[in-house]
């Protein structure tokens, strides 16, 4: 059966790593591929409404020529930006699954290749939607970082939800 999958998360998450590693012979759909240039990746935010046209052109091209496994790896934080791919996949007999990828925002803030302040993750985090239980595609959520690929800075920042160590110890003495 063809399956489709839809990523959603903020800005590093981790999404794109997920799937480079799981499902490392997908056809990937991204915004983010418009904005390479001979391996170098030139981020416009005044293109992105662009960059998400041409994402989509490339979806209905492989899905209408059956691809067998194809991924769309965007944000896809609201149920507008899902519902396109969603839908169009189950019309072409796709196997749909919308993956969310968690991540602490502080982390993701650091750690995207957008330069997406933290402020703005944390509202990106506020709207983010499920799938509707009406539409024809699964669900499920998972971790989005992998400790052994951050500093330890990183790791304890996670681990002690922004605090020192020293203060964790005191709040919870």
């Amino acid at each position: 059966m063809k399956k489709l999958i839809i990523m959603q998360g903020l800005p590093g998450s981790g999404k794109s790593s997920h799937v480079r590693q799981v499902y490392p012979s997908a056809q990937v759909c991204s915004a983010d591929a418009f904005f390479m240039f001979d391996g170098e990746y030139l981020f416009n935010p005044a293109k992105l409404r662009e960059a998400h046209q041409a994402c989509l052109v490339s979806f209905l091209d492989l899905t209408q020529y059956g691809e067998e496994l194809v991924v769309v790896d965007n944000t896809n934080l609201s149920l507008w930006e899902m519902a396109p791919y969603v839908q169009v996949g189950a019309v072409r007999g796709y196997a749909v699954e919308v993956i969310r990828v968690n991540a602490p925002e502080k982390l993701c803030a650091s750690r995207n290749i957008h330069k997406v302040s933290e402020r703005t993750v944390l509202n990106m985090a506020r709207r983010m939607e499920r799938p509707l239980p009406s539409w024809p595609c699964s669900f499920r959520e998972i971790g989005g970082f992998d400790p052994l690929d951050l500093s330890v800075e990183e790791i304890e920042d996670h681990a002690f939800c922004g605090m020192t160590r020293e203060a964790w110890e005191e709040h919870n003495s």
